[in-house]
């Protein structure tokens, strides 16, 4: 029998298999007694996160949360008619571009108030006002090194995945409570949490209407990611002769609007737009009881 240190692959199954079997879990208690799947394989993730620290399982639980999570956001495409995105209307696009500039305002204010540094402010607002860890660590790759730049990195990123997932459990409980349509619920959901998964695990708690109309609004942040570190790349480049890497566009993201534009325009067969949608379903729901496994309780005690 060939060892794990031999063979790579046998590691990342492992930690795809134990994402794989939570997802069932929980798909089976949301069957046989009712209630929000994605929630269930969050907790029941989380209930096993122990295995994550183990270094056969950690390889596929991470591969699970972010190359699966992404395989089935491009699918979702296929999930998303234009009524739906008519029924969210004008305001997104606004609220998405008027939101991003006013966090990266308020970090650059909020990092002079409390005496930190600029890039800690751009790390901190771009986080929040984009995508959360995503954006932070992109923004991060074209900051100068300085003597606090790894220890900030970490600090955001630690922060703003526990508020993202904090955000996906009580979110979608102050939408139902304040008695929002399912326009309203995608706009807050979409325009609010940090992290695309978390955005993804909120919106499908409370509905697959809502979780596909959240992720959409959710998407239109993220396509400000390459222009605001672009933009980000140029001002640095102009007060620091240091070079950046430049940014490219998520594929996934360019994925997700070509499916949605295909399916859309009745170009694919139904049979094929059944299987994506059947893929999206379960990858979602495969990432999220990986998402659940990276999610340490210690950890959001103890950031502070």
């Amino acid at each position: 029998v060939m060892k794990d240190s031999e063979n790579p692959d046998n590691s990342i199954f492992k930690g795809i298999l134990i994402s794989i079997l939570i997802a069932f879990s929980a798909s089976f208690v949301a069957q046989h007694y009712g209630g929000p799947l994605m929630l269930y394989a969050l907790l029941l993730g989380i209930s096993c996160h122990f295995l994550s620290k183990h270094q056969d399982c950690e390889p596929g639980i991470t591969f699970s949360s972010s190359t699966i999570l992404k395989i089935g956001i491009a699918c979702m495409g296929a999930r998303l008619s234009f009524p739906q995105i008519i029924d969210i209307g004008w305001p997104p696009l606004l609220m998405v571009g008027g939101g991003i500039c006013l966090m990266l305002g308020f970090g650059k204010i909020l990092s002079k108030v409390f005496k930190l540094s600029t890039s800690f402010g751009l790390l901190a607002g771009g986080s929040v006002g984009i995508c959360g860890a995503s954006a932070a660590m992109a923004l991060s790759s074209i900051l100068p090194n300085h003597k606090h730049h790894q220890r900030d990195t970490i600090l955001v990123v630690a922060i703003v995945t526990s508020l993202s997932t904090l955000a996906m459990i009580l979110y979608p409980m102050i939408a139902s409570a304040l008695n929002l349509s399912d326009a309203q619920i995608a706009l807050f959901l979409g325009g609010t949490i940090h992290d695309v998964a978390q955005v993804v695990g909120a919106g499908f708690i409370v509905s697959d209407i809502v979780g596909n109309q959240a992720t959409y609004v959710k998407l239109l942040r993220v396509s400000f990611l390459s222009p605001v570190v672009l933009a980000s790349t140029y001002l640095i480049r102009k007060s620091s002769p240091q070079s950046s890497p430049k940014p490219g566009i998520p594929l996934f993201l360019v994925m997700f609007f070509v499916i949605m534009l295909l399916s859309n325009l009745s170009i694919l067969p139904h049979e094929i737009i059944d299987s994506l949608e059947l893929i999206s379903r379960w990858s979602i729901l495969i990432s999220m009881a990986a998402i659940g496994l990276k999610t340490s309780l210690e950890d959001i005690v103890s950031a502070g």
